[in-house]
């Protein structure tokens, strides 16, 4: 599932909607990091950064955008989209 949240014209607007979506699905998210994306996990989970590919590979979903004044993207995966995601394709 992909959904994108536009910005309403304030700071980080898409991404406090997405933030939201993400917690009334039950997921947490970890801390904005410049450009990486952020994890989306049944559990906390660290930054983008300190996540191995174990790790990686447990995700629930990713985030990412323009944080501040643009859309953020939400992709929870199936298998198909995990894995393409995780090798770049």
């Amino acid at each position: 599932m992909i959904k994108v949240f536009k910005n309403t014209g304030t700071d980080f607007s898409a991404c406090y909607a997405a933030q939201n979506f993400i917690k009334q699905l039950g997921y947490s998210c970890n801390s904005m990091e410049r450009h990486n994306p952020i994890a989306i996990s049944k559990e906390y989970i660290g930054k983008w950064r300190h996540l191995d590919d174990t790790d990686r590979a447990e995700l629930v979903g990713v985030y990412k955008g323009d944080w501040r004044n643009g859309d953020v993207e939400v992709t929870i995966f199936d298998d198909v989209d995990k894995n393409s995601y995780l090798k770049g394709e």
